[in-house]
């Protein structure tokens, strides 16, 4: 199950922007059915096969915004640097709380030694996973609903394989920063 929600953590970002990828082609074949020599019948289901998957695709933010509510500013950090893609915001975050200009609710967030980081890590995964399984989000489901969903599919094979792996090059080199301003 962990897999899935790594891939729902991965894809989070990009969730509204699929799903308008769809409502655009939605839009554009129905547009262009009035030039089409293809079946009524035949556009008429790939339709509403695109209307269901665009309906998976706002279910599953609507997952992903219920899981990740009421998360602490350190939790979203730690999401913002492994799968979000936003370490940059999160190290000027860090940058900022060394200079002493950081908002209050960052000062409460502890500069993390490589153990701990990953600790971290490993724990919010664990949290997230049991939230989406309190919802109902199984792997089974997960699998049968939207893991097939453009966007979603490629991102949980690459997990699958393990090359998501690659990405603790990143936060290492995102810690050895974070070394560097603690002193």
């Amino acid at each position: 199950m962990e897999n899935c929600v790594k891939a729902i953590l991965y894809c989070y970002p990009r969730l509204e922007w699929i799903e308008d990828g769809y409502l655009q082609h939605i839009r554009n074949r129905a547009v262009m059915s009035a030039d089409s020599r293809e079946p009524a019948q035949k556009l008429a289901e790939h339709l509403a096969m695109a209307v269901v998957e665009k309906a998976k695709v706002r279910q599953l933010n609507q997952l992903a915004v219920a899981a990740l509510d009421r998360l602490s500013t350190e939790e979203k950090m730690l999401l913002n640097v492994r799968y979000f893609g936003k370490l940059d915001r999160v190290k000027r975050a860090f940058a900022e709380k060394y200079a002493g200009i950081a908002d209050e609710k960052m000062r409460t967030v502890p500069y993390w030694s490589e153990r701990t980081y990953f600790r971290k890590q490993k724990k919010l995964l664990a949290k997230l996973t049991e939230r989406f399984l309190r919802q109902g989000l199984t792997k089974e489901r997960f699998l049968e609903e939207f893991a097939d969903l453009d966007g979603i599919n490629a991102i949980y094979t690459y997990i699958e394989l393990g090359k998501d792996l690659g990405l603790e090059k990143k936060e290492r080199a995102f810690l050895q920063f974070l070394q560097e301003i603690r002193g």
